[in-house]
C-alpha cells in the first residue's frame, strides 16, 4: 500500500487541478457545460442523466500553420477539462540527429576490429526506426471532456505522415475500423475484456523480410536454419500461419455466485501487503536488520514463538523464524501490533467477491490448430457433447471441493477457437454467437458507456463497476490492516483513491488512415486501462526484438550445439 500511496496522492492533486479550468483560452459560452458536475465522476450507473454538453469547435491557428495542429485537434474536444497538442517533428529531428552523431562517433571512435559489427548494428536501428513507422509520427493530441451524461470523455491522437509510407506500426493491430467481433462473444458477466485485432502472421512475416534484408548473410542463414530446426520440434510457423488476426481476454464476474476470499491469498498478487506472514533471509522488515548477524547467539531456551523477551543488555542480532516475534509489545502502524488483524487480534474478515470466469479467444482461418491440439484433449481425457451444432471438448478436473465452478472447455466458434473455464460460460458464448443472447453489449451499463460511440474500431477494453466495487472491498480491509488506529474518514478517502483507477470504462483504438485514434468513456476520472497502451507499444517491441537478432545469435548457435550435444 505505502508503495503506491505518495504516487496515488500525487493523480489526486493532478486531477483535482485539472478539473479547475479549462486549458483553451476560448471562453464556455455552452450553457449545458455549467452542469459539468465533477462529482459525477463515479461508478454509481442510476446517478441523474444530465443535459448532453457539447464540445467547442477546435480552436484556429492565428497564422496559417506548417504543423500537424489542425490534423490532430479536428480529432479533440476543446472546452473541456484539459486539452494538449504537441508537434512530433520535434522529437524526430532529434532522434535523426542522434542516429546520424551517434554513426560519426563510432566511425572515429570503435576500434578497427570491431567497426563492422558496429556498422551492422547502426544499420539495423535506422532500418527499425523507419520500417516500424516510429519516423512517420508528426503529432500527437489529447483531450479530456465532461459530457454532462455522467460520463467524462477523454480522445488521443496519434497521427502519421502518410507521405512517409505504412510502417509496421500502422498495420500490425489492422488497418481500418471494422465490426468488433468480440462484441458478439462476450458474456453479460464480463467485469473486464480487451478484444483486439493483432496480425501475429503479418509482423512475423515482415521480422523475417527484416532480418532477411538488413543482417549479413552469413547470420541470416544461420537464422533460418534455427528457425527451420524449432519448426521440425514444433509447428511454430504453421500456428503462427493459421491464426485470423484477433485475440481476446474477458473476465467474468457472476454476482448470482458469490464466494468467499481469504485476503491474504490476494498478497500472492500483491494487491495487498498483509505483513504477518514468515520473513525470509534478506527481505527488508522495517525497523529490523535482516540481514545476518555476525554477533552472539540467542540464550539457550530462548523462544520468541512463546512469547520470551530477551534478557536486559541482550541485542536483538539473530533472525529466528520471524523477526516482528522479537518486539514483546508491536507499535500501532507496524504489521502484527496493536488495532491490527491476527497476533491476538481479530481475524481478518473474509471477503465475499462474485465467482471469476475467463474466456480466451483466438481467431484462425481454419482447423490447423484445433487439429494439433486434439490429441492433447484426447490424453487429457476430454468428454465432448453438441450445443447449438458446436463440439465442446470439456477437460474433467481432478481436484474436488472447489470453492468455484472448474470445468476447462475448448471449442470452435464460428472464426473463433474460444476456450473458457466452465461449461456454462462455453455455453453462453455460443449462444450469444448464435444470436439467442445479447450478451455484454445488451447490459444497461455498457449501453451507458458506450452511449456516442461508434463502435467500429480495432480493439477494445472494458472494464465494469463490479471491479471498482470488488476492489473497494479489498482496499478497505488492506487500509485497515495498513493504517491501525487511523481515523475512518482517512482510511475510507485512501481506499476511494486507491480504487479510482478501476472506474467503470471502454476505450475503443482505431486505426485510421491518419494514424490511431484512441477514444475512453468513463465515470471516474482519468482513464487507466494500460492495455491500449501495451497494444501500441508492442509494435515498437517487435522491431526491437528483430533488431537484436546479431546480438542473440551467438547465444543461440551455443545452445543449439549443446542440444545437439545432449540428443
Amino acid at each position: 500500500m505505502k508503495k503506491i500511496l505518495i504516487p496515488s496522492l500525487c493523480a489526486l492533486v493532478l486531477t483535482i487541478s485539472c478539473g479547475e479550468k479549462p486549458t483553451t483560452p476560448t471562453t464556455n459560452t455552452n450553457p449545458a457545460q455549467d452542469n459539468n458536475n465533477p462529482a459525477q465522476g463515479n461508478n454509481n450507473a442510476a446517478a441523474p442523466i444530465e443535459p448532453a454538453a457539447q464540445p467547442l469547435p477546435a480552436p484556429k491557428p492565428s497564422v496559417p500553420s506548417t504543423t500537424s495542429f489542425a490534423a490532430v485537434t479536428k480529432h479533440l474536444d476543446a472546452g473541456g477539462d484539459f486539452y494538449l497538442y504537441w508537434n512530433a517533428n520535434q522529437l524526430q529531428a532529434f532522434a535523426q540527429d542522434g542516429l546520424e552523431k551517434l554513426e560519426e562517433v563510432l566511425k572515429t571512435e570503435m576500434p578497427p576490429d570491431m567497426r563492422g559489427e558496429a556498422d551492422t548494428y547502426m544499420k539495423l536501428a535506422k532500418a527499425a526506426y523507419i520500417e516500424s513507422g516510429l519516423d512517420s509520427i508528426d503529432g500527437f493530441g489529447a483531450s479530456s471532456f465532461r459530457s454532462g451524461t455522467g460520463l467524462r470523455r477523454h480522445k488521443v491522437m496519434i497521427h502519421r505522415n502518410p507521405a512517409k509510407g505504412d510502417g509496421l506500426m500502422w498495420k500490425a493491430l489492422g488497418s481500418a475500423p471494422h465490426e468488433l467481433g468480440g462484441l458478439k462473444l462476450m458474456p453479460a458477466t464480463t467485469a473486464y475484456a480487451i478484444h483486439a485485432d493483432l496480425d501475429v502472421a503479418g509482423t512475423f512475416k515482415w521480422m523475417k523480410g527484416f532480418i532477411a534484408s538488413n543482417l549479413p548473410a552469413k547470420q541470416g542463414v544461420m537464422l533460418a536454419e534455427m528457425l527451420e530446426e524449432a519448426n521440425a520440434e514444433v509447428p511454430i510457423e504453421k500456428i503462427i500461419n493459421a491464426t485470423g488476426g484477433e485475440l481476446g481476454v474477458y473476465v467474468t464476474l457472476n454476482p448470482k455466485k458469490m464466494i468467499e476470499v481469504d485476503p491474504r491469498m490476494l498478497e500472492m498478487l500483491e494487491m495487498l501487503d498483509i505483513g504477518d506472514g514468515p520473513v525470509d533471509e534478506g527481505d527488508e522488515v522495517e525497523g529490523f536488520d535482516t540481514e545476518p548477524s555476525d554477533g552472539p547467539p540467542a540464550p539457550d531456551g530462548f523462544d520468541p514463538s512463546r512469547g520470551d523477551v530477551l534478557p536486559p543488555g541482550e541485542k536483538n542480532n539473530f533472525l529466528g523464524d520471524d523477526p516482528r516475534k522479537l518486539v514483546d509489545e508491536l507499535p500501532p502502524g507496524f504489521p502484527g501490533g496493536q488495532g491490527g488483524f491476527g497476533q491476538g487480534g481479530p481475524e481478518m474478515p473474509k471477503i465475499k467477491v462474485p465467482e471469476p470466469g475467463l474466456v480466451l479467444v483466438l481467431k484462425v482461418k481454419d482447423n490447423t490448430i484445433t487439429d494439433l491440439i486434439a490429441p492433447m484433449l484426447k490424453q487429457a481425457g476430454a468428454t465432448t457433447q453438441q450445443v447449438d451444432g458446436v463440439t465442446m471438448h470439456t477437460i474433467p478436473v481432478p481436484v474436488e471441493d472447489l470453492p468455484i465452478d472448474l470445468s476447462p472447455t475448448l471449442m470452435h466458434v464460428g472464426d473463433y477457437l474460444v476456450f473458457s473455464t466452465t461449461v456454462d460460460l462455453a455455453k453462453q458464448v455460443i449462444a450469444i454467437h448464435g444470436g439467442k443472447d445479447a450478451g455484454l453489449a445488451g447490459t444497461a451499463e455498457f449501453k451507458k458507456l458506450t452511449n456516442g460511440l461508434d463502435l467500429k474500431a480495432n480493439m477494445i477494453t472494458y472494464m465494469s463497476s463490479q471491479v471498482s466495487e470488488t476492489f473497494r472491498e479489498v482496499a478497505a480491509i488492506g487500509m485497515q490492516e495498513e493504517f491501525r488506529g487511523a481515523p475512518k474518514a482517512l482510511t475510507d478517502t485512501l481506499t476511494e483513491l486507491y480504487s479510482m483507477p478501476f472506474a467503470s470504462q471502454v476505450s475503443l483504438l482505431s486505426v485510421t488512415g491518419e494514424g490511431y485514434l484512441i477514444q475512453n468513456q468513463t465515470t471516474g476520472h482519468i482513464p487507466m486501462d494500460i492495455n491500449v497502451a501495451f497494444a501500441i507499444a508492442a509494435v515498437p517491441v517487435a522491431v526491437a526484438a528483430a533488431s537484436a537478432a546479431p546480438a542473440a545469435l551467438p547465444a543461440l548457435a551455443k545452445a543449439k550445439a549443446k542440444a545437439n550435444r545432449i540428443k
